[in-house]
């Protein structure tokens, strides 16, 4: 976790040709020396983009071709897993930092600082901050090719009926104790049936028809995309050393606040229960005028962009926490499969 740093849509970059996507183990090579790589990537909206690098690259390095598999999020880690224990992985894949210790821990991650060294890569290019998790005991397992952040994404009409706008929305508060400004915003724009806010007297929070805040309830071991950025701006930490670390805090007194405040939330009214909450995502949800404010990562800004859209959304920093304003920033990067017979035209791609 680092402080929030505002720019948009940093998770689409294809920078001097440098990643690849394909399909499980290497071709053989041809009689006439070509090679061919698999890379593997989860994300549809960017294997277009991630072909014309390919096609760049394979003008520059005509005996080099490279082939995609692209897989849903979930399948894909679990095909990857299964190719790699089998013996038969790509030899490229986009890695996240939060499974990349599994594969490092099993050998199956190629070291690239020889290479890193050898070709003399300038490293203080590098957002600050991305370059670490991908380093340890002086071993390189990858080369951040993008990175990412998270903010809040808000209704603009809903907001704006409520009086609020950017300037204020930019300078929220929070703390887990009453939610600060934040849960004052959020209290503001969540509507019963009969539309009174959640500041009124007669609000009736068993009959809400816009909750302020919509939570994301599968968040995974570190929150990234919502209750663990409020932790960290109230001081939690989920590891010792992250992401190399030893002893998880999840007994921390600081995390256990927090989680404490989103239950407030569904208490409130102002958040729905795990058990109530739709099958369909908050971004589908915030479209459909069913809620007003959200946490949302930069990956998943053309959910809430574009002329097609019915509704307005705008951005806004996290809220500033008894630690300050925290952010989750986290960086791609390709691996090269240590199995791979072509080390050295996948360093290349």
């Amino acid at each position: 976790m680092t402080s929030l740093r505002l720019r948009a849509g940093a998770a689409l970059l294809c920078l001097a040709a440098s990643t690849t996507l394909v399909s499980c183990g290497s071709e053989d090579d041809a009689a006439d020396g070509t090679v061919t790589l698999d890379y593997w990537l989860w994300d549809d909206r960017q294997l277009p983009a991630y072909q014309d690098c390919a096609a760049a690259f394979h003008r520059s390095h005509p005996g080099i071709t490279v082939e995609f598999t692209q897989t849903a999020w979930t399948q894909y880690w679990q095909n990857l897993t299964t190719e790699l224990v089998s013996g038969d992985a790509p030899d490229v894949w986009t890695n996240q930092s939060t499974y990349s210790a599994t594969y490092v821990s099993g050998g199956q991650v190629l070291d690239l600082q020889p290479y890193v060294e050898r070709d003399r890569v300038d490293l203080s290019g590098y957002q600050a901050g991305l370059t670490e998790p991908w380093v340890k005991d002086g071993k390189r397992y990858g080369l951040p090719k993008d990175w990412d952040t998270v903010a809040l994404v808000y209704n603009t009409a809903m907001l704006g009926e409520q009086g609020l706008d950017a300037h204020r929305l930019a300078e929220l508060t929070w703390n887990p104790s009453d939610g600060g400004t934040l849960e004052e915003v959020i209290a503001r724009a969540t509507l019963d049936d009969k539309g009174r806010n959640g500041l009124d007297p007669g609000f009736d929070k068993d009959h809400v028809e816009v909750y302020g805040f919509l939570p994301e309830w599968a968040d995974g071991s570190q929150g990234q995309n919502g209750w663990g950025e409020f932790a960290a701006a109230n001081g939690f930490q989920y590891l010792d050393r992250n992401p190399w670390g030893t002893h998880y805090r999840y007994d921390d007194p600081k995390l256990v606040e927090t989680i404490s405040w989103f239950k407030h939330l569904i208490d409130k009214g102002y958040a729905p229960r795990l058990d109530q909450q739709s099958k369909m995502a908050n971004s589908e949800l915030l479209a459909a005028g069913k809620g007003a404010i959200t946490v949302a990562g930069s990956y998943a800004i053309s959910s809430y962009t574009g002329p097609k859209l019915k509704r307005q959304f705008a951005f806004a920093p996290m809220p500033i926490g008894p630690a300050g304003r925290k952010s989750a920033v986290n960086g791609l990067s390709d691996a090269v499969w240590a199995g791979s017979k072509h080390k050295e035209e996948a360093w290349k791609w």
